[in-house]
């Protein structure tokens, strides 16, 4: 998702400009380069469409945000991830990067409630940052809004599983996820069905 990239004092220009899936490296490439900060600076709205793109995917959904100051089209990102942690969106987890910004600017400051935050004044503090946020995401780190708990061993790893509650006997849908990346739920006792054939 690209915000502040087309047009001048627009808050409405952002965009998903990479569909979900793209593996083509030439094509991302390609689209990347004709970035520019050229307009606003929507994060809290830019945020809001990429959860909502992410909602109902079942595996850990990775954010990784970066900007070159702070909010200048006066959204919340803080509520919009509170927003999506009450709306039950699973496995949500973001990581802020400051372009031009060391570690303890005041515009990286004021979105830390979505994460881990990472200065990156030059290239190379850039370049660490990218490694910092490949080896969390590589180890299930990061803000603490995941930390999967429950995982399901099955012959295929990729499966989808519908876990369920129990409550007084009565099984109650809480979501999907896909078998081996597991989920984070509290103690309690659950039911699980694995979408194998037969299930």
């Amino acid at each position: 998702i690209a915000y502040g990239s087309r047009r001048k004092h627009d808050c409405s220009d952002y965009y998903l400009a990479i569909p979900f899936g793209e593996r083509n490296l030439t094509k991302i490439d390609a689209m990347v380069r004709k970035f520019a900060p050229t307009g606003m600076t929507p994060i809290a709205d830019s945020l809001e469409l990429a959860i909502k793109s992410l909602k109902d995917y079942p595996g850990p959904k990775r954010v990784m945000i970066f900007t070159d100051g702070n909010e200048t089209c006066g959204g919340d990102s803080c509520k919009t991830l509170e927003k999506a942690i009450q709306e039950k969106v699973f496995d949500l987890e973001m990581f802020v990067t400051g372009i031009g910004m060391d570690g303890k600017s005041k515009d990286l400051d004021k979105l830390k409630c979505l994460g881990k935050t990472f200065g990156a004044k030059t290239p190379d503090e850039l370049k660490q940052s990218l490694n910092d946020i490949d080896n969390m995401i590589g180890k299930g780190e990061g803000s603490g809004h995941t930390g999967n708990n429950l995982f399901v061993s099955c012959p295929d790893p990729q499966v989808i599983v519908k876990l369920y509650t129990i409550k007084n006997g009565t099984r109650e849908y809480l979501r999907d996820f896909v078998a081996s990346y597991g989920v984070k739920v509290p103690p309690g006792e659950y039911a699980a069905e694995v979408l194998l054939d037969p299930v």
